[in-house]
């Protein structure tokens, strides 16, 4: 709700809970995605605003859009809805999991981890995801915000099988590149695909990092695999 409010910040930090539990009621709607914290209601507005309070048939809860809910299992096997965030981009990621999901020659396993984050792991097919979890072939996750991960480490993708990996999952890899970089799509793929190819590399662990559109970007490879990142848009 806090992201369809275009005008939230400018809701007094005292409001800002009862002005989102209004609008999750159905009490108000705003206008055209803003709130207008600094206008004054009329008459009408304020009779529509008591009318729905006296009667809950006349409420309009805020609900997300069709394109704004993505429904998945957590951890525990339950079905669970996530919308979007504060963070649009957050929600554009996850989707982008979902919606590459065709391009993927193995089985992608897509859910919500213990942080409330989605996430998508690979195996080489559904049999092996349902007896040995364990026996992933690698996966994309992001954390935001989180102190533990490097700047490069919002949106990561962890590979512990480089053969599999790049058979049956570079493609599904290359259509999540292609939403986080856009126009720089081409120089993101070509970094990827360096790294995805190194299979054979048994020295010291190899590391580089760039900017492009607007993300810190690294990758680095060891004898385990290798790591490809990149950060939330602008974040310095």
């Amino acid at each position: 709700m806090i992201g369809k409010l275009t005008d939230y910040p400018e809701i007094s930090d005292a409001c800002k809970q009862y002005v989102i539990k209004a609008c999750e009621l159905g009490l108000v709607t705003g206008s055209n995605n803003r709130f207008n914290p600094k206008s004054s209601l009329t008459r009408a507005e304020a009779s529509t605003v008591i009318i729905r309070f006296l009667d809950i048939q006349e409420r309009k809860p805020m609900k997300p859009w069709a394109g704004e809910i993505i429904q998945l299992m957590d951890n525990n096997g339950n079905l669970v809805e996530v919308y979007p965030g504060s963070v649009w981009e957050y929600f554009d990621f996850a989707k982008s999991l979902f919606n590459a999901i065709p391009a993927s020659k193995g089985y992608v396993c897509c859910g919500l981890n213990i942080h409330g984050n989605v996430f998508a792991t690979f195996y080489k097919d559904k049999k092996t995801a349902l007896d040995n979890p364990l026996d992933m072939i690698g996966g994309w996750d992001f954390s935001p915000d989180n102190p533990q991960y490097s700047d490069c480490d919002c949106y990561q993708l962890t590979v512990y099988n480089d053969h599999l990996y790049k058979e049956l999952f570079a493609d599904y890899s290359h259509e999540i590149i292609k939403a986080l970089f856009l126009e720089d799509s081409s120089k993101a793929l070509a970094l990827h695909d360096k790294y995805m190819n190194m299979i054979n590399n048994t020295g010291n662990r190899i590391w580089e990092e760039t900017r492009l559109n607007n993300r810190k970007v690294g990758a680095h490879r060891d004898t385990a695999g290798f790591v490809f990142g990149a950060s939330i848009s602008g974040k310095k």
